[in-house]
């Protein structure tokens, strides 16, 4: 492509919601290509693709869980630059759409790790089998630009700050509180429910303890555990309702 066709794309690009799209697009994603600067001394300095599941934060970061023996962990301790690519399915890969995330990748904090699980456990049903070994951890890319491409025509280089969101924003803000209250008053049975058919355990009790524009966070009791909830697409204040009976469905369904 031409400098003036890719000019002419990626104002294209830029026209629709290329953001909402790269969102939209990750929080469909279970899995992406993982790219790193090689150190085995038969590629070194070469890239390096590998396989990892991945979870979406609220903000937008990007969270995977990766045994300190892979190759890919061996990488980025020695030099975190690395990008995250995800893709649509399809017959015609060159017709679909595709993202790469390029950014420096970091391990989550103590503090911060109870929730980065959580998230996992969303995405990686043997996260917490995972995590228990001590072999895993839980790092995160945070993201400094991303290549975008919807369709021929549709390119561009965005920003990070571009696809970034308050997890709060769309009017949760006022209304997280009143809808946490109302799920505890009114939906203690549902609270339990979401945890034995989405996750297989029944505890004693549970809490709903927070809410996101991408999910709802369980507090369990006996045993103790947090646990997250992705609504599978990002919700404004008056589509919360509804996320919320469709984590319920789905998980009583099952």
């Amino acid at each position: 492509m031409s400098v003036p066709d890719e000019l002419e794309a990626a104002k294209n690009a830029t026209e629709g919601d290329a953001a909402g799209d790269v969102r939209r697009w990750l929080l469909e994603s279970r899995a992406a290509t993982f790219a790193t600067l090689s150190v085995d001394p038969r590629c070194a300095g070469y890239p390096f693709c590998s396989i990892v599941p991945v979870a979406l934060e609220a903000h937008g970061e990007l969270l995977v869980q990766i045994a300190s023996i892979a190759a890919h962990t061996k990488n980025i301790k020695a030099d975190p630059r690395a990008s995250l690519f995800v893709h649509e399915r399809t017959d015609d890969a060159q017709a679909g759409w595709r993202v790469t995330l390029v950014g420096r990748m970091a391990p989550v904090s103590e503090a911060e790790h109870e929730e980065a699980l959580a998230r996992v456990l969303d995405r990686v049903p043997r996260a917490l089998e995972y995590d228990a070994t001590h072999d895993f951890s839980i790092w995160r890319l945070a993201v400094e630009q991303v290549r975008y491409i919807k369709s021929f025509g549709r390119i561009a280089w965005l920003d990070a700050a571009q696809c970034r969101r308050d997890p709060l924003g769309a009017g949760l803000a006022d209304a997280a509180a009143g809808a946490l209250a109302h799920l505890n008053a009114d939906h203690a049975d549902a609270m339990l429910q979401l945890c034995s058919g989405r996750y297989g355990f029944v505890p004693e009790s549970a809490e709903a303890v927070g809410i996101d524009r991408t999910g709802l966070f369980v507090r369990a009791r006996v045993p103790d555990r947090l646990v997250y909830f992705g609504f599978g697409r990002e919700v404004d204040a008056a589509g919360l309702r509804q996320a919320v009976v469709d984590v319920v469905r789905r998980a009583r369904a099952r």
